[in-house]
């Protein structure tokens, strides 16, 4: 169970890179002083919109640990099956927002696109779970439910979003598409950093 769910959120969150990589495939790699509004503009609607259908194909599968995190005891156990879940959802639900955000901004560009407001929204809900997720799951730690070690306390959601995607996410912004992906390498660490932790602590 454990090596084949690994497999799946693995291959899920490669599905989900290229969805990213869509999202933004305006983007001229040659010229780094190219403008938002350029790369909107140059993004095919169908890409926007299969990127918004992989990424609901793949977030599908990242609810697999919550096989693992059910079994949880105590309260914060409990704490952390519910916000993981909602973490994985607001991730998904982030994604195909910014879709519709982008897909309406390049229809109208107008001046400011109110969109984008709810997207800050949803991108605070993200972040909001993300932090509860790893908060429950670092009391469970230092209390003792769960043996973890640094490895796994620096790759559970908050930590590894902070580290991958706010900090080399901005240090490789000129590398080819890691902008493009490191929201996703941030939560596909973290997933499969939380199948490890069950396993290694023998929650079957």
């Amino acid at each position: 169970m454990d090596l084949s769910m690994a497999v799946m959120i693995l291959a899920s969150g490669l599905i989900h890179m290229y969805a990213g990589v869509l999202l933004f495939s305006g983007r001229d790699r040659r010229n780094p002083w190219q403008s938002k509004d350029n790369v909107i503009a140059n993004t095919p609607d169908k890409n926007i919109f299969a990127s918004g259908i992989l990424c609901l194909l793949a977030g599908s599968f990242w609810m697999m640990p919550l096989y693992y995190l059910a079994k949880l005891p105590t309260f914060t156990g409990m704490v952390a099956f519910i916000s993981f879940a909602l973490f994985v959802l607001s991730c998904t639900v982030f994604h195909v927002a910014a879709g519709f955000a982008l897909y309406a901004y390049k229809k109208d560009q107008t001046g400011d696109n109110p969109t984008q407001n709810i997207i800050k929204i949803y991108a605070l809900v993200y972040i909001f779970w993300a932090a509860v997720y790893s908060l429950a799951m670092m009391s469970l730690g230092l209390s003792g439910v769960l043996d973890m070690n640094a490895f796994h306390y620096l790759t559970l959601p908050l930590p590894a979003i902070l580290i991958i995607q706010l900090g080399l996410g901005v240090k490789l912004r000129k590398t080819a598409y890691f902008t493009d992906i490191s929201g996703t390498l941030a939560v596909m660490v973290s997933l499969l950093s939380t199948v490890n932790i069950m396993v290694s602590n023998q929650i079957q």
